[in-house]
């Protein structure tokens, strides 16, 4: 980790033992300069006219290049500051340019130890509620902005002039083709598994401290396959959650039936309740953020309790669907495939009209109707509020949102709305998988690489380098869609994953929300911890078990914590004190069963 600081007032230096720091002074522009390193993750050096700063987690990244996750580097010369932040790095850094100072870190505790203020942005919670995280740039810290993955920002120091700020966003590859011929697509297809090789062979020369997660889906199963033919591994790791159904619990059903067909040691984590609980905690005051998904929590408790500590990097298959094919791609498709014949105008709003009338009577009626409600939400205008586009994870209630907030569906996409804008020329599925990487996709891993390095480890993203996004752009959607993961499916046969996990059907890392929702579900202890935080009437109202009104819960759960945690500046230790005496109250109590308790 690092953090940087342009200060009119010479800073006093926090109370770092394990950092190493540069300061220097720049008269003409007014400014000192702090920089400061943990020497572990992101290292310093100094140049003739200034410094540079890289984080890796390779060792042979400093040479090469190959590794390098950020650089920062410092001219005199040119007066310039830039953050490279790379699409692969999964990783946040933050920054804040206020009153002609500039700060800069990989956490937020260090912006706090620099004296930034550290406060909520409430003009993005309507957002947030409805989609589990904000929309990068933007943060949920007032003030306080993302370095934008697959890009960078430079900071200028003009003498006597303050600060200068230009930001270079991800510059997404060429819109892709239109149709390419069997050939071509097998030609393409074949170097993205090159591609996906060199990654894994990057590893070899620290191949005894890589771990392969294993949950029996495609993605990790061809990492793994991957693995073992660059140089034997046969260790393999994967989690589940410990208030899923027996019988129901497909997560190790996949990851253990992968694991025998690959002939691997596989070590199977499943944490006690209480434990999960204490992790959804420790995982928010970590992150600095809301953890979004529910199997996050599983991630830290897996790479702090399941792996060994002497495995410090971690393979993990994450993004690798946004750009070859989200089930929202697959909907999409199929609908647009199964009504091409029907133009989107009036004869379409009358079908959908008599098949709305229908729904309530026959299965098929209601999936005509959301077939037809997907095809003309995908034929509005960019800017509309209704765009399929802003459906890409809204697992949220927007009509909970507009009620509770006093907002629009407009105030709620509107970040979206506005990063589409600069896509012209890009199809509606390429459009999908850049909202997805640089929404989700960016979010998730940069939550994920928090709680794998606070225990010693680091994630390596394969799906997310920039060459493989270029890879896939290269590709045409039919192919992509010729059936759901059509292109990981070929690279799979093509390097011998057993045909079982080819062809059987995809189980997501989710779970039913009837095992979690509701207030007398599994995280029932965990109300009277958020009773302060949010007001005391919604914190009654969260007693949904299913979709939304689930979602609702898990929101409100999450951003209460993360407002005691991270705005209030509350000790974590005294946050899990309370859990563990609400758990042991609830135990204590007869008349208390909880869903979960008794999964």
């Amino acid at each position: 980790m690092f953090c940087l600081a342009l200060t009119r007032q010479r800073l006093a230096t926090p109370d770092w033992k394990n950092m190493a720091l540069t300061e220097r002074q720049h008269p003409d522009a007014g400014l000192w300069m702090l920089a400061a390193v943990d020497g572990v993750h992101a290292r310093l050096s100094s140049l003739d006219q200034g410094f540079e700063i890289v984080d890796s987690g390779l060792i042979q990244a400093s040479n090469d290049g190959q590794g390098l996750l950020i650089r920062v580097s410092y001219s005199a010369y040119q007066g310039r500051l830039r953050i490279e932040n790379r699409a692969l790095s999964g990783k946040a850094i933050y920054y804040r340019l206020k009153d002609g100072e500039f700060h800069c870190a990989t956490q937020l505790s260090l912006l706090r130890a620099l004296g930034v203020p550290i406060e909520e942005n409430s003009a993005v919670l309507p957002e947030f509620f409805v989609y589990r995280y904000v929309m990068p740039p933007a943060t949920l810290y007032q003030d306080i902005f993302l370095v934008p993955a697959g890009g960078w920002i430079d900071i200028y120091l003009k003498d006597r002039q303050g600060l200068q700020l230009q930001v270079q966003p991800f510059k997404p590859p060429a819109p892709g083709p239109r149709e390419l011929t069997k050939k071509a697509s097998a030609r393409r297809i074949e170097a993205v598994l090159e591609q996906l090789s060199d990654g894994i062979r990057l590893l070899l020369p620290e191949r005894e401290q890589v771990a392969f997660m294993l949950s029996g889906g495609l993605d990790s199963s061809i990492l793994f396959r991957l693995g073992q033919m660059a140089w034997g591994c046969n260790e393999s790791w994967s989690s589940g959650y410990p208030f899923e159904r027996v019988d129901q619990n497909l997560e190790k059903a996949y990851a253990l039936s992968a694991a025998e067909m690959f002939d691997s040691h596989h070590h199977y984590h499943e944490p006690s309740l209480e434990a999960y609980l204490k992790g959804l905690i420790e995982a928010i005051a970590i992150a600095e953020s809301p953890v979004h998904h529910l199997q996050s929590v599983l991630l830290f408790l897996l790479f702090r309790d399941g792996i060994p500590a002497e495995k410090r990097i971690l393979v993990s298959g994450e993004g690798a669907d946004g750009f070859f094919g989200l089930p929202a791609h697959a909907r999409l498709h199929q609908c647009r495939k199964s009504t091409r014949w029907l133009p989107v105008s009036a004869p379409a709003q009358a079908l959908h009209r008599l098949v709305q009338r229908l729904a309530a009577y026959s299965w098929r009626a209601r999936q005509w109707r959301d077939c037809l409600d997907l095809r003309m939400a995908s034929a509005l205008p960019l800017d509309a509020d209704q765009h399929a586009l802003y459906r890409l994870g809204a697992y949220g209630s927007k009509a909970w949102v507009r009620q509770y907030f006093g907002v629009t569906d407009r105030d709620i996409v509107m970040s979206r709305v506005a990063f589409t804008s600069g896509l012209d020329g890009y199809s509606i599925n390429d459009m999908m998988s850049l909202l997805d990487f640089s929404g989700e996709i960016v979010t998730t891993q940069a939550i994920w690489s928090k709680l794998a390095e606070h225990q010693g480890k680091r994630l390596h993203y394969l799906f997310t380098h920039e060459r493989l996004i270029q890879l896939a752009f290269e590709l045409d959607w039919n192919t992509k869609l010729e059936r759901p993961k059509y292109v990981l499916r070929k690279i799979a046969e093509r390097i011998g994953v057993p045909d079982s996990i080819v062809n059987r059907p995809k189980a997501s890392f989710g779970i039913s929300a009837s095992r979690w929702g509701g207030r007398n579900g599994i995280f029932q202890p965990l109300l009277p911890l958020i009773e302060g935080a949010v007001e005391a009437d919604l914190v009654r109202s969260l007693d949904g078990t299913e979709g939304e009104d689930a979602m609702l819960l898990w929101n409100v759960l999450n951003y209460a914590l993360w407002k005691r945690l991270c705005i209030g500046g509350e000790s974590l230790d005294d946050v899990l004190l309370e859990c563990s005496e609400s758990c042991s109250s609830l135990s204590a109590n007869p008349v208390h069963s909880g869903q979960g308790a008794s999964a």
